[in-house]
């Protein structure tokens, strides 16, 4: 993971455009330039020219996100909702979860993404 420190934020990528074109300085530049982080009127931004001057710094995360989600099937499946238990799905997607705003979705992308999941 990355992290800027001119906005004292992680870098938000446009993940789609990392995993169709596996360009991870697109994905940065398109997901800065969108998150709402950048002063207003700023150019866009530069994550090559800001790595380069030492803005960008690599962050070590404190757990990893696949980004298959671990998909198997049934209650082998990473976060397998059941109706006893909605913890699985729900404890990331939910309107509580704070993190999707650092991967660079849109608003709409955001509010599908925190839509509680219900149960299998």
């Amino acid at each position: 993971m990355w992290f800027d420190l001119g906005v004292l934020q992680p870098v938000a990528y446009k993940l789609k455009d990392f995993l169709v074109d596996g360009d991870l300085e697109a994905a940065a530049n398109k997901g800065m330039d969108d998150s709402g982080w950048l002063p207003a009127g700023s150019p866009p931004y530069n994550f090559k020219l800001r790595k380069a001057l030492l803005m960008v710094i690599p962050f070590p995360m404190g757990c990893a996100l696949k980004i298959d989600h671990g998909v198997q099937k049934g209650e082998n499946a990473l976060g397998y909702a059941t109706k006893d238990n909605l913890n699985g799905c729900n404890k990331c997607h939910s309107r509580d979860s704070a993190f999707w705003k650092y991967l660079g979705y849109s608003r709409l992308e955001l509010l599908k993404l925190k839509t509680p999941r219900t149960a299998q």
